[in-house]
């Protein structure tokens, strides 16, 4: 038995938006043997049931610009070294990097996490606006209040962006994903699992994923080459167009273009 988890001489922080993709690359990243994962996503593994002290917490790190609190920054980290999946540090014994999920506003706590580590590695995913304000629509957000969503955590992307993150597109995860997992592996210097296979969880997308769906179960498998083409289905680019008016795309790109463009993506998506 292990008293104290290690600590990684390396945090892989995956900046993402809920929603859009980012159990695929969290398990990407930590499906090398070069990675451990953790067992939970950053703010679960942090704050478990104490919502009031998480929101309380985000608040205050917006509301006053700060980029650490010291109490906080110890137990966070104390957090996220107990929250390192058991088999993963007994199997990957080479393993010197974690990885976490890092999702929308929590993205604030970027800053203070980087403090606690060695090095760390920012990997940024985008999306295109008009799928990712409609998948938060879907969860239960108006169209107003999912586009300012979307522009507070772009801005947030974008900062890491211009310090060097690595920047993944959920666009090139779903239509070519075994190449952009081995440009994402060797823009981490990570290694490919020797059986050339990723672990994906199998959830509900598109218009059959609505905010009353549970995707914390679901089977997780491995893909490859083989048979990655029926687990991860090109058709979600198409649904998002379908389900969003020409008048609702125009709404979403006024309040979104800027900061999207910025991430080089127009107002005519083009998947």
């Amino acid at each position: 038995m292990r008293d104290r988890p290690p600590s990684p001489e390396r945090i892989i922080v995956l900046n993402c938006y809920g929603r859009g993709g980012s159990g695929i690359v969290w398990r990407m990243i930590g499906s090398s043997p070069d990675v451990i994962m953790t067992v939970d996503e950053w703010h679960v593994g942090v704050f478990g049931n104490a919502k009031l002290r998480r929101k309380g917490a985000l608040f205050v790190f917006r509301a006053l610009g700060i980029g650490s609190f010291e109490p906080l920054r110890r137990h966070a980290f104390r957090k996220t070294i107990e929250s390192q999946r058991a088999d993963d540090l007994d199997l990957k014994t080479e393993a010197r990097s974690c990885v976490i999920k890092l999702m929308d506003y929590h993205i604030v706590f970027s800053d203070m996490i980087r403090r606690s580590f060695q090095s760390t590695t920012f990997v940024n995913l985008i999306r295109h606006p008009y799928g990712q304000c409609e998948s938060l629509m879907r969860s239960g957000l108006s169209l107003v209040d999912a586009s300012q969503w979307y522009v507070d955590v772009a801005q947030m992307m974008a900062s890491h962006a211009n310090s060097g993150a690595v920047v993944v597109r959920f666009e090139d995860i779903v239509t070519q994903p075994m190449r952009t997992c081995d440009q994402l592996y060797q823009a981490l210097g990570i290694r490919w699992a020797e059986d050339g296979r990723f672990d994906f969880k199998i959830k509900p997308y598109g218009d059959r994923r609505t905010e009353n769906v549970d995707v914390r179960g679901g089977e997780v498998v491995r893909i490859g080459t083989d048979d990655v083409g029926r687990h991860i289905d090109r058709g979600v680019l198409r649904g998002e167009k379908k389900r969003l008016s020409h008048g609702q795309r125009k709404a979403i790109w006024n309040v979104t273009g800027e900061i999207a463009s910025g991430f080089g993506y127009d107002e005519i998506a083009s998947c």
